[in-house]
């Protein structure tokens, strides 16, 4: 079970409009937590690309 912290930053997260909450369809209970729509995302020779404005974030 997810900690209250935990829970705290998703709630903070959804509400500053970086992911996107969605019931699972098999579980009426749960949620999947999605990046919004709107960070763009790209795949470069250094890895994934997500364009925050303020800053740039790599995963290898």
């Amino acid at each position: 079970m997810p900690g209250k912290n935990s829970i705290d930053t998703r709630q903070r997260c959804c509400e500053a409009g970086l992911i996107v909450a969605r019931p699972m369809p098999q579980d009426g209970h749960r949620q999947h937590y999605l990046l919004c729509p709107g960070i763009p995302m790209t795949r470069t020779e250094r890895g994934l690309e997500m364009d925050f404005d303020c800053c740039v974030v790599r995963l290898k």
